[in-house]
């Protein structure tokens, strides 16, 4: 209240503006005048702020101390009955555009304004550095003002190579003149560099030598493998040697040493006689084949007989 009275107070002389700002909250309101006590939240006294209805006595209560209350207690503050959060619903249209038009006072600017307008105008209004710089500075803009204010404190340029002061950015002139790890600084980022390049060959090698030892357990396998294919090959060669030997030794045609059976050797003769007579009989049979005469021959026999016969009468 001695807070409200105070804004109050520097906002009926044409809007003074603090000396120094203040950081805003979009949701804390400063009321000008409050009449309609209907629309005051039953917990915290104030105007209702994204309000909520409870369904069993129809009151209204703002979000964030209702969702408090619950936490303590299952009941509704106003008729005490049984319910839960979720069973709350959102206040009416009408009501949240009344709460709109209640005039607030600018915590940057002193201005009055609706609030359902307030928390653009707040963004958008500058007001005094919080750091004392003594710039005007928009909640907007802030984070891009904290880049070139004098009043922030920052690191060492150096920090990157483990200067360890930290300040004003006003005294970072004076620190750079005495600091000695400003002055060597590019040699250590140089330095650096190089360590960094250094375990990253480091680390190559590493790799390569884990594959070297992995090529080399895969290669001992394949050597093992082709060995043991040369020993089945050369066994099988061998195998095949000995067959071939075994072959050769024995003869096509096998007959008995001492033959004394006389009837065996007449009945090969015979056979022998046999195949002879046959034979004969063959090349007698194409012989008499040759001799025999075929319709042409006899063609020209006649030609031939016709031919003598004319001479003879000439």
């Amino acid at each position: 209240k001695e807070h409200n009275k105070r804004m109050l107070k520097d906002g009926e002389g044409g809007a003074a503006r603090p000396k120094k700002r203040v950081r805003v909250d979009p949701n804390d309101y400063v009321y000008v005048d409050n009449k309609n006590s209907d629309l005051d939240c039953e917990i915290c006294r104030q105007p209702l702020v994204s309000p909520l209805l409870e369904p069993n006595c129809r009151s209204m209560f703002c979000k964030k101390c209702l969702e408090l209350w619950f936490v303590k207690s299952s009941n509704c503050p106003h008729c005490r009955q049984k319910t839960s959060r979720k069973q709350c619903t959102l206040a009416p249209r009408f009501v949240t555009n009344i709460l709109d038009t209640l005039q607030v006072v600018c915590q940057v600017c002193t201005e009055h304004i609706e609030r359902g307008k307030y928390r653009e105008h707040v963004f958008k209004c500058p007001g005094l550095c919080t750091r004392g710089c003594g710039e005007y500075v928009a909640l907007a803009d802030e984070k891009a003002h904290d880049k070139t204010c004098v009043e922030n404190t920052i690191d060492c340029s150096a920090s990157d190579v483990k200067c360890r002061w930290r300040g004003k950015r006003k005294d970072l002139a004076e620190h750079l003149k005495a600091c000695k790890l400003h002055e060597w600084r590019p040699l250590l980022l140089a330095q650096q560099q190089l360590f960094k390049r250094l375990s990253a060959t480091e680390d190559k090698c590493m790799n390569l030598q884990r594959q070297i030892t992995t090529l080399e357990v895969k290669n001992k396998v394949l050597e093992n493998e082709l060995k043991q294919i040369s020993g089945k090959r050369k066994r099988i060669e061998l195998d095949d040697d000995d067959d071939d030997e075994a072959t050769v030794a024995t003869p096509m045609y096998s007959s008995p040493p001492h033959s004394t059976d006389l009837g065996l050797d007449d009945a090969h003769n015979a056979s022998f006689s046999d195949s002879d007579e046959d034979e004969n009989d063959d090349v007698s049979d194409s012989d008499d084949s040759d001799e025999t005469t075929t319709p042409e021959t006899e063609y020209i026999n006649q030609d031939e007989e016709d031919i003598s016969s004319s001479d003879e009468d000439c």
